[in-house]
């Protein structure tokens, strides 16, 4: 009751000093008596208005934003306003009423995400209304998308969704909600764990916000999530594979066998997703894929052969433009290495005399199948007791070009010979570390 009389007689007009322009070296207070009759409801005093409110709540909102000199004077304005103004910060965010410059968007919408969470859900989702314009559902998308929990899916669709079955949502609409569901699986692990729940009951409009909202995460965690939702709606299965190429192609290899698996079945029996399932086989480095994708280059169809030999090269590590011929010999030499000569190899890096190390060091440098594990193999030679040995074990490194043995190569870094440290920089730098400055 102290606060409330000091405000009531701070804002009477006899009591409220002239300030000079520019005295003081701030912007002025907003009107306190507007202010007064929003506060009440927070501040437990003075009687709720039943009329004019909605006006007095404009005036009192427009006079803080005009007022207001920095973020941390808007914050405290907006603040004072009360949970009853939420509803006019809404509008603001939605472009009904005064423009706001970007630093007073971002103010206001981390005023709006600090109301209590059922009072905030309670106002958006009255926007989840057929006859709600799209900027109105569009905001309130943006304003769930910092505070949903993956409960929240059932609302975030219902804004988002089309007002009619065969209308789509309009474009700003779903791009909000694709914002606002990313955003909500970076937050939230679980919401990853309910995406396919969320694909399958989503409308047709939405399945593709949801698919790049999973993808967005750029995580294998996200990756294992499109892979759950393959076969799951077999018509949108080529939009999963091709967010599973592009999201697997940034992620470490090699991947979970069980995508590779879950891809590899569309190369197999699936003409219709054939093209995007072998741009994602050789985006996950699938080896098990390579025979498929060699007899694919022989089809009859040279926008498909041409797919292949990308995704062959991909697998392979390099670029390479290669007749099917030359491919299946290269892949049966590959085989024929792993299953003859790579033991004794491994054996003679490990703890062979240092001619058979050497050996053994540009034998696997030449040998690009399954080459993250055979980097990982050769990196036991980094342990030699011979700089030279070492040295050339790292620019062996470098042409299989894996970066799964990064860590290895960052170690050799404080080795004490000079040579030791070059050659790990100059691999580092090869696989796409980031070797630092000498």
């Amino acid at each position: 009751m102290e606060l409330v009389e000091r405000l009531r007689r701070a804002s009477r007009p006899a009591r409220r000093p002239r300030q000079a322009p520019g005295a003081g070296g701030g912007a002025a207070n907003p009107p306190l008596a507007a202010l007064l009759v929003l506060a009440a409801p927070w501040l437990g005093a003075g009687p709720r208005v039943e009329s004019g409110g909605t006006d007095e709540r404009a005036d009192a909102l427009a006079s803080v934003l005009a007022e207001a000199g920095d973020a941390e004077q808007l914050a405290r304005g907006l603040d004072a306003l009360g949970q009853e103004a939420l509803p006019d910060l809404l509008g603001l965010l939605e472009g009904t009423g005064p423009h706001l410059r970007p630093w007073q968007r971002v103010v206001v919408q981390g005023t709006v995400a600090r109301v209590p969470r059922a009072r905030l859900l309670s106002e958006l989702s009255a926007r989840a209304d057929p006859r709600s314009s799209a900027a109105a559902r569009r905001t309130a998308l943006e304003v769930l998308g910092a505070v949903a929990l993956p409960e929240d899916f059932d609302l975030l669709v219902a804004l988002a969704a089309p007002s009619e079955a065969d209308v789509p949502a309009p474009p700003g609409v779903r791009r909000a909600f694709e914002r606002a569901l990313a955003r909500t699986m970076a937050r939230d692990g679980r919401a990853l764990r309910r995406a396919r729940e969320l694909y399958e009951a989503a409308p047709a409009s939405l399945l593709l916000p949801v698919i790049r909202a999973v993808g967005a995460t750029g995580t294998e965690a996200g990756l294992l999530a499109l892979g759950d939702l393959l076969d799951a709606l077999p018509e949108a299965d080529g939009l999963v594979l091709c967010e599973m190429a592009r999201l697997g192609a940034r992620l470490p290899h090699p991947l979970d066998e069980s995508l590779l698996a879950a891809v590899r079945g569309h190369l197999a029996w699936s003409d219709v997703d054939l093209h995007h399932a072998v741009l994602a086989s050789g985006a996950l480095e699938d080896y098990e894929a390579i025979p498929l994708l060699i007899e694919l280059l022989q089809r009859d169809d040279p926008a498909l052969g041409e797919r292949a030999g990308t995704a062959l090269a991909a697998i392979r590590g390099v670029s390479a433009r290669l007749e099917p011929h030359e491919w299946q010999r290269w892949y049966e030499s590959e085989l024929a290495w792993w299953a003859d000569e790579r033991g004794r190899h491994e054996a003679a890096l490990r703890a062979g005399d240092p001619a058979l190390a050497a050996e053994a060091m540009r034998s696997f440098a030449l040998h690009r199948l399954r080459r993250h594990e055979l980097a990982r193999r050769l990196a036991f030679g980094l342990a030699r007791e011979e700089p030279e040995l070492v040295a050339l074990c790292c620019g062996a490194l470098a042409q299989l070009g894996s970066p799964t043995v990064a860590g290895e190569l960052e170690a050799c870094l404080e080795h004490q010979d000079e040579r030791v440290r070059a050659a790990a920089r100059a691999a580092l730098g090869a696989i796409g570390g980031s070797p630092p400055e000498r």
